[in-house]
């Protein structure tokens, strides 16, 4: 961690914003919801964050034309400019954080790494959508499912709401 904050001391990002910026690159026009679920953080954390990076003139937000409830973020030409010149310094912070491993001993640790991110993401408090790749260990977004259209009832009629805590039956 300390290796990245000393990479990107002057630019002022914090490794979470850098994420952000790299799936709206990736992405254009996702939601604050969607890259909450890419990145595996709060949406209302990745809203504050875009608010951030869009002070700082690296991205763009403009209300969804199908949702006006969403804001869809993309990155600005000056934010692509960041990530281009940046991402040679993300893979030495990466490399310089992995060196003391040999080979074997990285693809093993990353290897471990992922199970565990991928045992424990059900349980998170924002579960991330990301999936690995058998073969390369490339991690990769895992498609967003479809939202349903707005104002369609999630419950079939007659279904209920639950209404609040459930009372413990008295003998």
């Amino acid at each position: 961690m300390a290796s990245f904050l000393t990479e990107f001391q002057d630019w002022g990002l914090t490794p979470n914003q850098w994420g952000v910026l790299t799936v709206a690159a990736a992405a254009p026009g996702l939601s604050h919801t969607d890259i909450a679920a890419q990145c595996g953080i709060d949406r209302v954390n990745v809203r504050d964050m875009v608010l951030r990076l869009e002070e700082k003139g690296l991205m763009t937000q403009k209300r969804s034309p199908k949702d006006r409830r969403q804001s869809c973020t993309f990155i600005t030409k000056q934010g692509q400019l960041l990530l281009d010149t940046l991402g040679p310094k993300v893979r030495h912070a990466h490399n310089m954080v992995l060196s003391p491993l040999n080979p074997v001993e990285k693809e093993t640790f990353l290897t471990l790494l992922r199970r565990i991110v991928a045992d424990n993401n059900a349980v998170t408090r924002a579960p991330t959508l990301a999936q690995s790749d058998e073969e390369t260990g490339d991690t990769k977004p895992i498609p967003i499912p479809a939202r349903r259209a707005p104002g369609k009832a999630s419950r079939t009629s007659g279904q209920r709401a639950p209404q609040g805590r459930l009372r413990a039956q008295s003998k």
